[in-house]
């Protein structure tokens, strides 16, 4: 009886303040439309505000809706502003989460939006499509203020609609995040999962409304138009004329909606039209496709049946993922490479163009005699230093690297760092390179390094080098394994979404039996159920877009891809290289770890046609986000029967199969690729 008087105050309410709502108490947005401009309408007062408070800050909420779009505005007092961070999340800011469907799924799915905008009014989006959302904001004596405009897009709005909703604010000091009060989530995940979203209910539009046309897409896209530098396209001039048009309605208080929308096609198939001098298919004109491509297909349908066939086919792969997903590698014309060894410590000088970067990279060496041509060497991404498991491989009789890859390009989209020192990111498709490939670039000129004096002074065989890496650093891995042909052990550890995780595919919500890995769940089976796993919109998120080159960011949905990770695995094929990919299970439910199983059985036939099936391989961990010595046992043992004879003592034949290959775990699709 209680919660239903609460929630018929809240449906009479005109100018309420009340507390954070109930899981079962939806909060409330009434129809008005403002201006969305940071200033407070008259219409905010007709709807129920909420309050936000912690870390000595504090923000007044209010909803509004019409049937065009759901509008916010937050008005906060916040003594001190920062925004000295790279990562939008540690500035002071809003963030706001939407889930139209209220589907309320432990992962995020096409109509779920999680965005930000910081009193700067500086945009960020972590979920969802940016040209769907609108904002305002400025500096008060208080602190700051925000207006936000979401268009719907899967929904035809109406009294009564429930949609998920919450809104989160970020208090910030010197650079880090110190609080981050919600109005419903109280665990901080809601990022991840929208069943931890509260609710929003619909109220209030009167039989006979009408809603005011909606200038704002037309906004997004001129500021679209206007961030492009026209100057790098072949048909740069052809925007001109839509953009001035659109300019002069966007602001026009008397423009129809009709005007308005004919005035944004035109200008958005303009921009979708530049022609950047490329063979390729602007991003937005490629068609969706639900099925995986075909890895031994050519683009023109023609078979790869030879050695010599997947040589080609191959280049035609990397070519696609250079344009439209990483970037380009840097073939290192123009550079000058020295180094210095200092103890244990191998220092790289790179020169380019007058200007000057330095690598440090830490190092071990075996005890003991090399074998002949030097000792083989593994190279794990680790900016903590040379950690337990490269350890392990010296005892092996390896060296050992330490590489720290954010020296070498920022984790963050500053774009800061050696590489981008001498390669600075820009707007054309040859100069917009991503961190992933940024640090596939360290890892060339270790190798460099070495093949130009460094591995004769430390006695290390330049030809036999194994890479390593976990996480985003796994991610990298599987990408310098695709670009970097003299990384001979491709080692790609739980690198998920963006890696080796299928984009067609998720595990999100798949029941596993794990009982051949020896686990047991609360009730005495094997069976395991995978939650939440990173989604499309996560790939293109303020926090990992950096990641990628420009175009990726181009893509509305991942099925406009002309490629899968299957692919991205199969370019390390090659008769003199191998492929260990690694994941846990229990620790990467985020990471789609039936979906990297997908990668490696579909990257197999590359392999087969190379004659070199035996070095495609995959090691599966029950748990932990990491590299386990355990994993590197089976690693070394590998690499010494492959590279040296040496007879192993443990079964490697467990890297060509695991749990989720047996029969009552795999997919359809699973079973297809295992079938080719």
């Amino acid at each position: 009886m209680m919660k239903m008087f609460l929630l018929c105050i809240l449906l009479l309410c005109t100018l309420t303040s009340v507390a954070c709502a109930e899981a079962d108490i939806p909060f409330i947005a009434n129809w008005g439309t403002p201006v969305v401009d940071a200033d407070t309408d008259s219409c905010w007062s007709d709807t129920p505000e909420y309050d936000l408070a912690a870390g000595g800050s504090s923000a007044k909420i209010r909803i509004l809706w019409d049937d065009k779009a759901l509008y916010l505005l937050a008005v906060v007092t916040d003594p001190t502003l920062d925004e000295s961070a790279a990562a939008p999340y540690m500035q002071d800011s809003v963030e706001l989460f939407l889930d139209e469907r209220c589907n309320r799924t432990t992962y995020y799915q096409q109509d779920d939006m999680h965005t930000r905008v910081s009193f700067s009014n500086y945009r960020s989006v972590d979920s969802g499509s940016e040209s769907r959302w609108y904002t305002a904001a400025k500096v008060t004596d208080t602190g700051y203020a925000v207006e936000c405009a979401w268009e719907w897009a899967v929904i035809k709005p109406a009294n009564g609609h429930v949609v998920g909703f919450d809104v989160q604010l970020n208090v910030c000091r010197n650079g880090q995040r110190s609080a981050a009060p919600c109005l419903h989530d109280t665990t901080g995940l809601a990022y991840q999962n929208t069943a931890l979203f509260g609710t929003l209910e619909l109220t209030g539009r009167p039989d006979a409304a009408q809603t005011p046309a909606y200038p704002y897409a037309l906004r997004l896209a001129i500021e679209k138009a206007e961030a492009r530098d026209l100057t790098l396209y072949v048909n740069g001039s052809s925007v001109d004329a839509p953009l001035s048009a659109a300019k002069a309605l966007a602001y026009a208080p008397a423009a129809s909606q009709a005007e308005l929308d004919a005035a944004f096609t035109a200008l958005s198939d303009a921009l979708n039209s530049l022609d950047d001098g490329s063979p390729y298919t602007p991003p937005e004109q490629l068609l969706y496709v639900a099925a995986l491509p075909d890895l031994m297909t050519f683009a023109d349908g023609t078979p790869v049946r030879t050695a010599e066939d997947w040589a080609k086919r191959r280049a035609e792969i990397k070519g696609l993922y250079e344009y439209y997903m990483y970037g380009y590698l840097p073939d290192g014309t123009g550079e000058t490479i020295s180094y210095t060894i200092s103890d244990s410590l191998l220092t790289i000088h790179v020169e380019k163009d007058g200007k000057a970067v330095q690598l440090h990279v830490p190092f071990l060496l075996p005890e003991g005699n090399a074998p002949e041509g030097g000792w083989p060497y593994y190279v794990e991404y680790s900016w903590w230093g040379v950690s337990d498991v490269v350890k392990y491989a010296v005892s092996r009789g390896y060296a050992g690297f330490g590489y720290s890859p954010y020296a070498v390009a920022s984790d963050d989209s500053s774009r800061t760092g050696a590489f981008y020192t001498l390669y600075p990111y820009a707007e054309h498709y040859k100069t917009q390179t991503g961190a992933l490939v940024a640090w596939t670039w360290g890892i060339s000129k270790i190798i460099d390094a070495l093949e130009m004096g460094a591995g004769a002074e430390l006695n290390i065989n330049p030809v036999y080098s194994l890479v390593g890496g976990v996480s985003r650093f796994g991610k990298s891995v599987a990408v310098a394994g695709a670009y970097e042909e003299r990384i001979k052990v491709v080692i790609p550890s739980c690198s998920g979404a963006g890696g080796l995780g299928m984009l067609r595919y998720s595990s999100a919500g798949k029941t596993y039996d794990l009982t051949s890995l020896g686990y047991r769940n609360a009730d005495g089976s094997g069976l395991w159920t995978n939650g939440t796993c990173e989604s499309w919109g996560n790939m293109l998120a303020e926090g990992a877009y950096h990641w990628y080159c420009g175009n990726f960011r181009r893509f509305t949905d991942m099925y406009q891809t002309p490629f899968d990770q299957h692919m991205l695995a199969a370019l390390t094929a090659d008769p003199e290289r191998h492929m260990i990919i690694i994941t846990g299970v229990l620790s990467e439910e985020w990471n789609n770890v039936e979906g990297q199983t997908m990668a490696f059985v579909g990257a197999q036939p590359a392999w087969d046609v190379l004659g070199a099936g035996d070095q495609n391989n995959m090691i599966v961990h029950l748990s932990g986000h990491a590299i386990l010595k355990s994993d590197m046992e089976l690693i070394l043992d590998y690499c010494d029967k492959v590279l040296y004879g040496t007879e192993p003592t443990r079964d490697l034949s467990v890297m060509k199969t695991n749990v989720f290959m047996e029969d009552s775990n795999a997919s359809i699709l699973l079973k297809q690729l295992m079938a080719k």
